[in-house]
């Protein structure tokens, strides 16, 4: 199960650190953009033949209380009926490293998590570019 949360700017812009354009020539663009446009966080998941979400949080800053109560309150009585070996990942992000989270993921997913404290860790700096971050705005 892949998982990552998303903004999206009600003035249009776009996460340049997922955005790639490839090409043969360097384009040489400067994109202005607006500081602080109003936005929206949004989770998602994504199984096989599957989408859990999308999740709009009400708050737009994600933090450990609002994605534990993603977590409890959505994703996890979704995932009921699934075959029981699915691995969930998730980035090495601050909100999904709280001890709260980690104790929830280690009795819905029991050494089957991706992410900072469990067995399988998030690589240490590795880019946070999942199928999610390019599947979610189009499904959006």
């Amino acid at each position: 199960m892949f998982s990552d949360e998303a903004a999206f700017h009600l003035s249009g812009i776009v996460n340049r650190h997922i955005t790639r354009i490839w090409g043969l020539e360097n384009p040489h663009s400067v994109l202005e953009q607006a500081r602080h446009s109003p936005k929206v966080k949004v989770w998602c998941d994504l199984l096989h033949d599957r989408i859990i979400g999308p999740f709009i949080f009400s708050k737009v800053t994600v933090c450990s209380d609002n994605y534990f109560d993603m977590l409890e309150i959505f994703a996890f009585p979704q995932k009921e009926g699934l075959q029981p070996n699915i691995i969930f990942q998730q980035d090495g992000a601050p909100p999904h490293w709280s001890l709260e989270v980690r104790e929830v993921l280690d009795e819905n997913f029991p050494r089957l998590w991706i992410g900072r404290g469990d067995a399988i860790p998030w690589p240490p700096r590795s880019p946070d570019i999942t199928i999610l971050d390019f599947f979610l705005r189009g499904y959006m």
